[in-house]
């Protein structure tokens, strides 16, 4: 009874967290009860700042099994961290003009490549081969990171164990790239990826920047699915039926997407205050095409969509000044979506400001926090579970653009557990390490 008492007091506490690794003890809450569950002992101290970029930091990324981080700034530099070794800035992915025209496909249509090349999102190949970076000059570069990892391992050149540029490609004249995500294949496959493009383009291209898949060119089944969309009201965000005429000029401009972990489903959130959930295909079949399962029709603007580790959670960034959780499982069977929580507290009226989910422990496969940025430079912190506000914590002068948690790191026997550890950028320039 006392244990159980104990457990209760403990697990009601605001900065309570369970251990993310459940190493020594069978009973998780008993490796807590040493540790007093205060905000002292909540990863939310800042441990380092790093000032390598020369402008705006817009956008950050860990790495699939969080030994690097990666950083994206208006500099148009892509910059990685060895988050194991201090994060020592270890490579800079900065293209020069030379450098583009060798990379350029054939056809793929080529803007001037003297102009200002910003990193507006960046996305890691699950093994950690390749990134993709969309830059603020419409150009998606696909840069070969595979000898980072390797290390000391490696024996060939220096020169050729350097991140290398080896495909450059647009969707087509003035047409922007904004969020990019790969796609889960096995290692032995070619790497694919998915582009989207507020001027209403959505395709999916190997690294060879060959286009497997365009969502959106079976226009009639796209008007037609529109048009006989049901309607429902869940907790006055809605799913809702939309006419051709309103929205067939707006609904597919992305601002952002995600991909399940059993690759599954594409989720797109675009600039209507709309949700798009599509089926992802079989693309090793040249006739496959994709199906349009759900949509959402929210209350304003969306600026970032994340999904959980087990596929179960979206959390959608809404401006004004709004976070929602849905419950997306329902898909598995047909059913719609429902909303879980939502999130209050911060601002995010003018700008793309990104949350994310944190802390994953490995006990449950649950994360226990969600985290945003903001105008103004705060971080929030909130509880998934309860949608309590745990506390906010001054980031960055001016606006905080993004953050990550390294939620999928498993550190080595007796070594740091860096899936503690976080990250935050902003328009000041910095990029904020913090952690407990």
């Amino acid at each position: 009874l006392l244990n159980d008492a104990l457990k209760y007091r403990i697990s009601n506490s605001l900065f309570y967290l369970p251990p993310r690794l459940d190493l020594r003890l069978k009973d998780p809450f008993l490796s807590n009860l040493t540790t007093k569950p205060d905000r002292d002992n909540f990863p939310l101290h800042n441990l380092m700042t790093l000032t390598h970029h020369e402008d705006e930091v817009w956008f950050v990324k860990f790495s699939p099994t969080g030994h690097f981080l990666a950083t994206g700034s208006l500099d148009d530099s892509c910059i990685i961290y060895d988050v194991t070794d201090n994060f020592r800035k270890i490579a800079v992915l900065s293209p020069t003009q030379d450098m583009d025209e060798a990379a350029f496909i054939p056809l793929s249509f080529k803007p001037e490549l003297d102009r200002k090349k910003g990193v507006i999102c960046i996305s890691w190949e699950h093994h950690e081969r390749f990134i993709v970076v969309c830059c603020l000059d419409t150009v998606i570069r696909i840069w070969n990171v595979e000898y980072l990892a390797l290390g000391k391992r490696i024996t060939r050149s220096m020169e050729e164990s350097k991140p290398k540029l080896v495909k450059c490609l647009t969707l087509g004249e003035g047409t922007r790239t904004w969020p990019c995500e790969f796609l889960r294949v096995d290692k032995d496959k070619v790497p694919r990826f998915v582009v989207g493009s507020p001027d209403k383009v959505l395709k999916v291209f190997n690294i060879d920047g060959v286009e497997l898949l365009d969502f959106y060119s079976d226009t009639e089944e796209w008007q037609k699915a529109l048009e006989d969309e049901s309607t429902s009201n869940n907790s006055g965000d809605e799913l809702t039926t939309n006419t051709h005429k309103s929205n067939a000029s707006q609904f597919n401009r992305i601002n952002d997407l995600a991909i399940s972990p059993n690759g599954k489903y594409l989720v797109s959130a675009n600039n209507d205050k709309q949700v798009f959930f599509y089926e992802i295909p079989d693309l090793a079949n040249p006739k496959a095409i994709t199906n349009k399962i759900g949509l959402l029709s929210l209350s304003g603007r969306l600026t970032s969509c994340n999904l959980s580790a087990s596929g179960r959670y979206m959390l959608l960034s809404i401006a004004p000044e709004l976070l929602q959780v849905w419950d997306i499982s329902p898909l598995d069977c047909g059913e719609k979506p429902f909303l879980k929580s939502t999130f209050l507290g911060l601002s995010q009226a003018l700008y793309m400001v990104r949350s994310c989910f944190g802390y994953l422990p490995k006990s449950t496969g649950v994360e226990e926090l969600i985290l945003s940025g903001s105008d103004h430079g705060f971080i929030y912190i909130w509880r998934l579970e309860t949608g309590q506000l745990i506390t906010r914590v001054r980031g960055h002068e001016g606006l905080c653009n993004s953050v990550d948690w390294n939620r999928f790191y498993v550190p080595t026997k007796n070594s740091v557990d860096y899936g503690a550890y976080w990250c935050s950028v902003g328009d000041d320039r910095t990029v904020q390490i913090w952690g407990p």
